[in-house]
């Protein structure tokens, strides 16, 4: 017996329905896959509402540490945090969601790593690098010293 043979044998009714099923299910899939997409791109407030939750949560963990290594630790946890949240959305949209100062929350992080570096090395003196300043002239100016910054 051949296929042609076979898909005569078939009655024209179940055909139909069958394909009518298929059609319904796979209208059914994309509109799901639709909402489904929508729903993500919804989602995103909370999302960053959720990640500057962790980030305050370890920028207050901080204030709390004595050991300067931890709490260097705890503040590079918040910053992380900051930047996911920067990365998912603009400083606008997280200060609306979540009513928090974006650049002042970075540039308080980034006082205390640069604060928390200095005391580490006052601690640790082999830790902190051996940098050397020479004098730099750039043609028509005057004598510059290079600069070194750290973070």
């Amino acid at each position: 017996m051949n296929i042609i043979a076979k898909y005569n044998d078939i009655p024209q009714k179940k055909v139909l329905k069958n394909s009518i099923i298929a059609t319904v299910m796979i209208s059914l899939i994309s509109i799901a896959g639709h909402f489904s997409d929508r729903k993500a791109s919804d989602n995103t407030d909370g999302s960053v509402s959720d990640v500057i939750k962790q980030c305050m949560k370890w920028l207050s963990i901080s204030a709390q540490d004595t050991d300067p290594l931890i709490k260097m630790q705890h503040l590079a946890l918040a910053k992380s945090y900051l930047n996911v949240a920067r990365h998912i959305a603009s400083d606008t949209i997280i200060e609306q969601t979540s009513r928090v100062h974006v650049r002042a929350i970075s540039k308080r992080i980034d006082t205390e790593m640069q604060n928390i570096t200095v005391l580490i090395h006052k601690q640790c003196p082999k830790m902190k690098p051996n940098v050397q300043l020479s004098k730099q002239t750039l043609p028509g100016d005057k004598e510059r010293t290079k600069q070194v910054t750290w973070m």
